[in-house]
């Protein structure tokens, strides 16, 4: 913003010094510098074929983006995520035979959280207020992973979520591209006493206007298309990690009954000292004030 606010004060300070001879030289200047690039390019925007083809273009882009991420994010996280609840269901239970200790129970599942990138915050929480607390957190773990972070963060995702943000300013940069294009075809036909020029300039027109309708709806088209299916493969996505969760708070909930009766055991055990240390000190100020009355009569 102050880049822009400076650039258009020395702008404004330039057309005010330079005189307009000069400003006219480089005007003329300039405009045969772009004449060779951009009445080409002008020209091509007035091309139906090249109407069409661009639309086309744009709305294939935004299919194939659907299904790059389709193919890089949803169904490789979903192979996961059965692979994870596969594995959650083989790991050995409190019942078994050759049964781990609680901590190398939690510590399996760890593992596999690592190697699939999924809960791992969620998981080291846990496991942080567990060994704090001495019991698992009241909180059940899918319920926390669904408050919290449940998916690996990747900078490439980013990008791919940026897409309809990308398509819209392509949208408009391809409308304002047509209404140049409309304006120059226009000014031609004012400008040329020929009625056959003026006719096609007005044909070249319309077909420069239908670009910039044309593009602008693909380009819209194609940022919903993309939104739609993001959102659609998030949820996806969400749905069968909530479900793995609630997997692992199924399994995380075996190792740790024994948590709560612990837990309890000691709360009572502290209690029962607290009111023996009580009882004492009551007897003691009972058997101080017999002996301090005794004392007095």
């Amino acid at each position: 913003m102050i880049l822009a606010i400076i650039t258009l004060g020395v702008v404004i300070v330039f057309s005010l010094t330079v005189p307009p001879e000069w400003l006219d030289a480089m005007g003329e200047f300039a405009t045969a510098l772009a004449k060779p690039v951009f009445i080409p390019m002008l020209n091509l925007l007035s091309k139906p074929a090249f109407v069409y083809i661009a639309s086309f273009v744009i709305v294939l882009a935004a299919i194939v983006i659907c299904a790059l991420y389709y193919l890089r994010f949803v169904r490789p996280d979903i192979k996961r995520l059965k692979m994870l609840n596969a594995s959650i269901g083989q790991l050995p239970r409190p019942e078994d035979v050759d049964a781990p200790t609680p901590d190398g129970a939690l510590d399996a599942v760890g593992n596999l959280l690592q190697k699939t990138c999924f809960f791992v915050a969620t998981y080291e929480e846990y496991l942080r207020e567990r060994s704090e607390r001495g019991r698992l957190p009241t909180l059940a773990f899918d319920r926390a992973v669904q408050l919290g972070e449940w998916q690996q963060d990747r900078p490439i995702r980013s990008v791919f979520m940026a897409m309809p943000s990308y398509f819209t300013m392509i949208g408009l940069i391809l409308t304002f591209a047509g209404l140049v294009a409309a304006l120059y075809f226009a000014a031609r036909g004012f400008r040329t006493g020929n009625p056959e020029e003026a006719q096609l300039a007005i044909v070249q027109l319309l077909h420069a206007s239908s670009f910039k309708f044309l593009t602008s709806v693909a380009a819209l088209v194609g940022a919903f298309a993309i939104s739609i299916c993001f959102k659609l493969g998030d949820a996806s996505v969400r749905i069968r990690a909530l479900g793995t969760a609630s997997s692992v708070d199924r399994y995380l909930r075996l190792w740790t009954r024994g948590d709560t009766s612990r837990t309890s055991e000691s709360q009572t055990a502290e209690l029962a000292k607290s009111i023996n240390a009580l009882t004492s000190l009551l007897a003691d100020s009972r058997a101080g004030f017999i002996n301090a009355a005794g004392t007095k009569a």
